[in-house]
């Protein structure tokens, strides 16, 4: 793979330091844009999103233009014409980040999905920020697939949904849209984009589903997807509000 690493262009392995805060404690950023077959989508609010948690952890790190690297990235990999998603990767070394931009591959998976609530509750002071550090979401997410489901969905101690491993949630009751709302979860790019058109309200969302009737997820390379069950609670699958969202936040 064709990678974009202190203003130059490599092939191959990525080099890390063994005494740098990336390789020792996984410390570090990164961003997942969409690439449509066409453009980049929403590098602004990625961007505002890897700046911010840079500056919040005071990590020294220029971020290049993330949308013309990463066309360039798309072109010398081959990928022009076809989805693809384009990784921004801020490893700290140090105290600083050299960013690290690559592209790759992108199929889009196929719905309605099926969601785990993952059995241990959690409340991570770090889950407002994307961290290189993934284990406990991608542990969440292959037990849930383990369990025959697509995702797993987070639930803090006192029973609130927050998202799931790769996605935030919005749920329909009757025409309102609803999120769960509060502290203790990723601020989502795909939510950002849609409710530039549609008003998405937030509120405590219990793992009590009883009173809404669809469900969906957001994600910036899936779209708006629909899901036919979480936990025990299914539904019907609403593909006409997918159809509607989903072009807000792929172009597609």
């Amino acid at each position: 793979m064709i990678h974009y690493r202190k203003g130059q262009w490599h092939e191959g392995p990525i080099p890390m330091d063994p005494t740098g805060e990336a390789f020792r404690f996984g410390a570090g950023f990164f961003e997942t844009l969409l690439y449509n077959g066409a453009r980049i989508m929403h590098p602004e609010l990625h961007r505002q999103r890897l700046r911010r948690s840079l500056d919040v952890f005071e990590v020294e790190c220029e971020l290049p233009d993330m949308e013309s690297i990463g066309m360039e990235a798309v072109r010398r990999n081959g990928l022009e014409g076809r989805e693809a998603r384009v990784n921004v990767f801020c490893p700290v070394e140090h105290g600083r980040a050299e960013p690290v931009i690559m592209a790759a591959p992108f199929e889009r998976p196929e719905g309605p999905l099926r969601l785990r609530i993952h059995p241990d509750p959690v409340l991570n002071p770090l889950a407002e920020h994307k961290c290189m550090n993934y284990f406990f979401l991608l542990s969440a997410h292959n037990s849930a697939t383990a369990h025959g489901f697509h995702d797993a969905v987070l639930v803090t101690p006192g029973g609130e949904l927050l998202e799931s491993c790769f996605a935030a949630l919005v749920f329909r009751r009757g025409n309102a849209l609803i999120t769960p709302g509060g502290p203790n979860r990723l601020p989502s790019t795909a939510l950002a984009a849609v409710r530039k058109e549609a008003e998405i309200w937030p509120e405590f969302v219990s793992t009590d589903l009883r009173d809404f009737d669809a469900c969906y997820t957001l994600n910036s390379l899936g779209g708006v997807m629909p899901v036919s069950q979480l936990g025990e609670k299914r539904f019907e699958p609403d593909l006409e509000t997918c159809a509607k969202l989903s072009p807000l936040v792929t172009g597609i």
